[in-house]
């Protein structure tokens, strides 16, 4: 029943967008040069510029703080003592309770 619900309002969407689907294929060039035109506009904003080297500076440092985490992770791994097998006792499931 829902797909068939789902079914029904996606060919109504299609439907009622069609006019400007079609538009959009008639005159692809025009979508083309609106989005550069768009581009271009941010490219010379220096506050699009400035947020854009922000935002590039903070996920640096993200990446430089992951792979120190990864680092130290794998280092105490490494460091770990291994377990005894003997000291490891099989546990029936209803002593946890």
């Amino acid at each position: 029943m829902f797909r068939l619900f789902t079914l029904i309002l996606s060919i109504m969407f299609l439907l009622s967008a069609w006019p400007a689907i079609e538009r959009q294929l008639d005159n692809p060039g025009e979508a083309v040069d609106r989005v550069q035109t768009e581009l271009r506009a941010l490219k010379e904003n220096p506050e699009v510029t400035e947020a854009a080297w922000l935002l590039l500076a903070d996920f640096q440092q993200f990446v430089k703080h992951t792979w120190v985490l990864v680092r130290e992770i794998s280092e105490d791994n490494r460091n770990r003592e291994p377990l005894d097998n003997e000291r490891i006792e099989p546990v029936r499931p209803d002593e946890h309770f």
